[in-house]
This record gives structure tokens, sequence and C-alpha cells, in this order.
């Protein structure tokens, strides 16, 4: 369990898609209408964005979950609250069509107007609930989910480093059983993963991978893929796939796959912020400062607006990204907006609005980029009643100031947020979050054994489980450091076979519910071993991305080293589930050894 919490935030790139560390499942929050609260209101002279079109001077009567008139100069409802919409655009709420919702993601989500998360792999066991939150007519704080649940993938493939057992695929004949039973657990649509060429990780091979689209088609399913490279976006399109959601990223789009997109019917959920954050780039930290939307903002989403994938000299992802999609759009393949949230660089919610800048920057119109993000992945994935302002829809809602038909940075201008008809308590806090523990400043002094202080083990923790094959023991040594009984010792080999390789020692915080140490400011500890440059993680509550990370130098010698925590960048002090001190990423053999950890104020 401890080296799984470890692994779920340890960074990887768009084939090795970050980890998700602490999964906290959102649990399903119905608020009872108000006594107070109107069952009918009315927007009165408001601009409508329908998912289409702009419809001026509008009047939207609401009547509990549904909106039930539209029309200029209709009458409004005697009784009904009256909403002034002038100088103001009701859109639908927005659709991300590509998240993962652990974590308080679809408590965040709503907060920036994004009030349905189309999921491209999380745990099945949570699809029951989220299906009947989606279903239902009540007030609820939570953004509606449908989800891939499960994803096709190979042994050791990606989307099996996350610490979810996965159901994988090892022959087509296997295909057929294996949708059957996503769609059992309830599965909307199946997303499978085809990565032959490149190299970095097991994958499906194209037999499979048409035996899989095949069979979900058989079970009146769509199928989608997450492809990063041409070669393997051309091979599913030949194999019938209805959709990617990513856009491949080692060259642009030329006229011949351009064309055969085209004429296959498919479409493509693009994820441009986070294949800038893969370029390098950090498109989503100005969100920190913005006097509109940076207020609303968790902790955890701070830190993972701060966070990027590290350095790959050369990379023209964001490039080659808008290039692509400005030639499918242009030959008329449909282009869905979707984040990737909560990968690095990104948060759910708020990075649909950089996503909807990024598709105006690659060629779609503001008005395009909106129904990008409403009527059009509602129709490919058969979401009725969403994404659309019409009578019989559900009342999803977003009330935001200005034009975003004019410029499409208007969408950050929320005023508010309607979910089954009833404006949200937009908090800035998780309105369910688990309660934290103050921590002990002494976490290890490993006098006689390798117990922390609230009484858990130090354990190793490798990359064994993402596929690598680097690996460590842990012991304890006399005598310690400053003349102290003994010390921890690792004694680790790390390898090549994993891009991301790491051997070390790992601290749970806390293994039921996330610890507190927002009352220190520096962590310190003793240590020597084979000289390099070390690494310190951080992981947090619910957090999805790379970890909050510090190095620091070790020599032969015992020295004492203090971390000001501040270092490791953006994160939610009070929501800590724990710590790593592991080895450099360069392969070779390291011996270390740590004593006295401790935090100071």
């Amino acid at each position: 369990m401890l080296n799984r919490i470890f692994y779920r935030a340890l960074v990887g790139v768009i084939v090795a898609v970050v980890g998700l560390m602490f999964i906290l499942p959102t649990p399903s929050i119905d608020v009872p209408r108000d006594v107070g609260t109107p069952a009918v209101s009315a927007f009165v002279d408001v601009d409508v964005f329908d998912g289409s079109d702009m419809l001026r001077d509008q009047t939207v009567v609401v009547e509990g979950a549904k909106i039930v008139d539209l029309g200029a100069n209709i009458p409004v409802p005697d009784g009904a609250e009256i909403i002034d919409g002038a100088g103001h655009t009701l859109m639908p709420g927005l659709i991300d069509a590509h998240g993962h919702t652990y974590g308080q993601a679809l408590l965040e989500a709503p907060r920036f107007g994004v009030t349905t998360v189309l999921d491209m792999f999380t745990n099945p066991d949570d699809l029951k609930s989220m299906r009947q939150n989606r279903q239902s007519d009540r007030p609820t704080q939570q953004a509606a989910l449908f989800s891939a649940g499960m994803l096709a993938t190979a042994k050791s493939g990606h989307g099996t480093q996350y610490g979810i057992d996965v159901d994988t695929l090892a022959a087509p004949d296997e295909a057929d059983d294996w949708v059957a039973a996503r769609q059992a657990e309830g599965s909307d649509y199946i997303k499978l993963v085809y990565d032959p060429y490149s190299g970095r990780t097991q994958s499906i091979d194209l037999a499979i991978a048409t035996a899989v689209i095949s069979a979900a088609h058989t079970h009146n399913m769509m199928a989608v893929a997450h492809v990063t490279d041409y070669q393997a976006a051309d091979d599913l399109i030949d194999a019938g796939i209805d959709g990617f959601v990513h856009v491949f990223i080692d060259k642009p789009a030329d006229l011949a796959i351009v064309n055969k997109a085209a004429d296959a019917g498919i479409f493509i959920v693009p994820t441009l912020t986070v294949m800038a954050v893969l370029n390098g780039d950090a498109p989503g930290e100005h969100w920190l400062e913005d006097p509109r939307l940076g207020p609303l903002l968790s902790g955890t989403q701070r830190g993972l607006l701060t966070q990027g994938f590290g350095t790959f000299p050369g990379i023209k992802a964001t490039k080659n990204a808008l290039a692509s999609v400005g030639a499918f759009h242009a030959a008329g393949v449909p282009i869905l907006a979707g984040t990737d949230a909560p990968n690095p660089g990104t948060a759910h919610g708020v990075s649909q609005h950089d996503e909807l800048e990024m598709l105006v920057a690659a060629g779609l119109t503001p008005l395009q980029a909106l129904g990008a993000s409403t009527r059009v992945p509602a129709e490919h994935f058969n979401l009725s009643g969403r994404g659309v302002i019409s009578v019989g829809a559900r009342a999803d809602l977003v009330l935001v100031e200005g034009d975003p038909s004019d410029n499409i940075l208007a969408t950050r201008n929320i005023v508010d947020v309607y979910r089954n008809g009833v404006a949200l308590e937009r908090s800035p806090t998780p309105i369910v979050s688990p309660d934290s523990t103050p921590l002990p400043s002494q976490l290890g002094d490993f006098e006689s054994d390798l117990i922390s202080s609230n009484g858990l083990p130090w354990t190793t923790t490798t990359d064994e489980m993402m596929g690598g094959s680097s690996a460590a023991t842990l012991s304890l040594i006399q005598p310690g450091a400053n003349g102290s009984a003994s010390a921890a010792q690792v004694v680790a080999e790390v390898s090549r076979d994993f891009p991301y390789p790491w051997a070390g020692l790992f601290f749970d915080a806390s293994p039921m519910a996330p610890a507190d140490i927002s009352a220190f400011e520096t962590i310190q500890f003793d240590v020597r071993g084979v000289a390099a440059r070390y690494r310190l993680m951080l992981f947090t509550a619910g957090s999805f991305g790379a970890p909050p990370t510090v190095e620091f130098e070790v020599t032969e010698d015992w020295q004492t080293v203090s971390l000001p925590l501040a270092e490791a960048g953006t994160f939610d002090a009070k929501q800590i589930a724990g710590l790593a001190i592991v080895t450099p990423l360069d392969p070779g053999e390291y011996t270390f050894a740590i004593d006295n950890v401790q935090l100071m104020p």
C-alpha cells in the first residue's frame, strides 16, 4: 500500500501520464432545495449562447432542473426569481471532454463553469454512484460524470501504474469479454491505449486494438483512443476508432491523415493545455494571480498549476499540436475541448478556459471554441439535454459578464454557475475534505527500529511497480549520526528500464487522513552516502501530478540538511499524505543513510 501511495504521485510523460496518489473518491453531494429558493427562475435581457449560435436579448425560464421556456419577450411566470442578464451571456455548462476524476475533481470543476466531465480512466468502483448523481434532478454541488472506467491496455502498459488493478489484454480473442465486463461495470464508452511505436511502454498490438474497437461497436459502445504519434493514429483510423482523446505530437498532421480522419468521421480531443505543459510551457501558472478565478483555487489546484513534466529537449508538442488541430478543424473534423486534468500544470475546471484560448489560437473562432466545450462533446458522447440551452434541456448553466463569442477570454468572467437549476456555492475550499491530523515534529530517529513517529514503518519504494527494475533494501546500521545508536540505510540499484527511475525510502504521513504540517517551515535530517544530488518529494491528499520536489547534495560524510518546505513549490501543507527520500535519476548503485528526520518551525 505504501509503495502504491508513493507511485501514484510520480512524474511521467503523456504516455505514462503522471500518477495519482492518495485516491479519495468524491462523495455524492446532493443539496436539498432550500425552502426559500424559488422553484422557478428567469434570466431576462440576457444574450444566450445556445451551443451553436448567439441569441440576443433573450429570456430563459428555468423550473427545477430543466429549462422550460426560451425566447425574446416571453412572459415571466409569477413569483419567479428574476436574474438581470443585461450585459451578460448565459452559456450551457462547460464539458471537459478529457479528465481524470480523482480526489475532489467533481467538486472543483463546477466552480469554474465545468458542469460535466468526460472521464478517460478512473476506478470502476465509483461509477455506480456517479451515474446516480448525473441522473438525479436534485440540486448538487458536483459535476456530472461520464466515464470510460477501466482502459484497454497491455500488461505493464500505460494505465497499469496507478495503483488500480487493471484488467489487461494479451490477445484479440479476449476483447469481447473485456468490453462486456466494462459495460457491466457501468462504463459509458471504451478507451484504449495504443502506443506500439514509441518504445517507452508496453502496448497492445494492432490486432488487439482492432478487436477491442469491434467489440465495443458490437456492444453499442463508442471506442476512443490514447495515441501520441502519427502512425498510431493512422492505424486506428483504419481500425474504425470513433475518436482520439489526444492529438499526436511527433509531427504535424499532413493532408493524407487529415483527409482520412475527415472521411472516417472521427473526432479529436486534442488536450492542447497538457501538450503545452509537456512542451515545457506553464499555461496555468497565471491563474494563481488572476483576480477573477485565482481566489477560487484550492491548495491542491494551486500546487498542480505550478508543476511540469520536466525538460524534454527538442520537443515541439505545442507547435505540432496547434498545427494539427488547425488542419483537422479546417477539414471539418470535429474538435472537442478537454484538458487531461489533473496532470502537471493543469487543474480541474480552470484549465478548460486555457483550453478554449488555445483552440482559438489553433484556428477555431470563439463561437466554435464555445461549441467545442458544449454542444459538440454532448453530441458525440450522446449527452442528452447537456451542452445546449433549449426547452427541455438540463439547467446546467454559466452566466458570464461580456460576450465570449467576441472574445473567448470572457468565459473567465463568471458571475454564477448553476447545476440542476440552482446556483452553486463556489467556495475555494473543497466542500468535503478529510480532517487533517497535526504531524509531530519528530518523524524518525531510528534509534531501535524503522518505525516512524505515527507508529507506521518507514518502507522502501522503487519504480518496480511501474515496470522498472530498480531495487532497494532498507535496514538499520550502527552507529547513526552524531553519536546516535543507529540510522536507516538504503542500498539501491537504479536501472534504466523506466524513464524516471527511483529507489529510496517512504514515510506514510497518515494512512487514514492527511496530515497537517502547516506549523512547520523546514524539514531537517542527517544524511550520508554515495555523493550525488538526491531528492525529497512531498505528496498531498487528492493530488494527481508531479510531487513537489527539493534536491539536496549528499556526501560520503554525515551532514545535516535543512530544506525549507517552501522550496518544494506550492502545495497544501494541511493535506500531506507522505514524503520520500530517493536516489538521483541517473542509473547506478547508491547507498545512503538517513537519521534524525524532523520538522522544524
